[in-house]
């Protein structure tokens, strides 16, 4: 048994196994795949700077986002890093401590003249991502929700240049690509985008509010089997946002 702590301690790691986390692949500039279908993107930052610090190896295991936390629980996987806030895909786990917070952006094409203000969406309709907690804001409003698979938001800048919708809802995170961040585009959103006259530039932000699930965390089971495996990562991500490295990662993908 000494032998195999004195091992264990001289490799580095902490932790015997290696650390299963669940990541999707389809939330650029969070987790997106290079040209060799590798998952990429700020939450494999993430993964790799925890694990260095606390002492672990990362295994990245590629799902969809809202099957994560069921994996989880069942012991397919350990944890889950993937962008994610407080809605139905992870009320099931255990919620870290958040590592960055976001807001909500109201998206329009330059040429919608008639909408400036919220209460010029009642009777508009409005996109939003189909696994978030905007479609209550968006009835709050009087408008009709029309929900997006996460993955597809060129093509929704698309429908919104094309006036099938009217405004979209996004999380000030996604920013990096109205910004001009286009390498993380695929070649077929690329081709899309060429479809739209101006290109990004033809979008504009013109209201910012808080979002309700604004905290961004990575989820745990909730039988706390892994408990002290979350208070250590905790305490590196406090850490992290003190010395700044998580705002270094965050310049580092244009996310605001």
């Amino acid at each position: 048994m000494r032998k195999f702590l004195f091992l264990l301690l001289c490799s580095g790691f902490v932790f015997a196994d290696p650390i299963k986390v669940g990541m999707d692949y389809q939330y650029p500039p969070f987790e997106y795949l290079d040209q060799a279908g590798n998952v990429k993107g700020f939450d494999v930052d993430l993964a790799n700077e925890l694990a260095k610090r606390v002492g672990f190896e990362v295994q990245i295991v590629k799902m969809n986002y809202d099957s994560i936390c069921e994996a989880i629980n069942e012991k397919k996987i350990d944890i889950g890093i993937s962008a994610f806030g407080a809605d139905e895909a992870t009320e099931a786990c255990d919620h870290g401590v958040s590592y960055m917070e976001t807001e909500v952006y109201f998206v329009k094409d330059k040429s919608r003249t008639d909408i400036n203000t919220l209460e010029d969406l009642a009777g508009k309709k409005i996109a939003h991502n189909d696994i978030s907690v905007l479609k209550d804001m968006i009835v709050d409003l009087g408008a009709t929700p029309v929900a997006k698979k996460t993955g597809t938001f060129i093509s929704t800048l698309l429908l919104l240049h094309e006036a099938k919708v009217d405004t979209i809802l996004i999380y000030s995170d996604s920013m990096p690509i109205l910004n001009g961040f286009t390498e993380i585009l695929s070649n077929a959103d690329k081709n899309r985008l060429e479809l739209i006259s101006g290109g990004l530039s033809n979008f504009v932000v013109y209201h910012t509010q808080p979002s309700d699930d604004s905290e961004t965390f990575v989820i745990y089971p909730k039988d706390e089997r892994l408990e002290s495996l979350k208070n250590q990562i905790d305490s590196a991500i406090i850490q992290m946002r003190k010395d700044g490295t998580i705002k270094s990662m965050l310049q580092k993908y244009g996310i605001k």
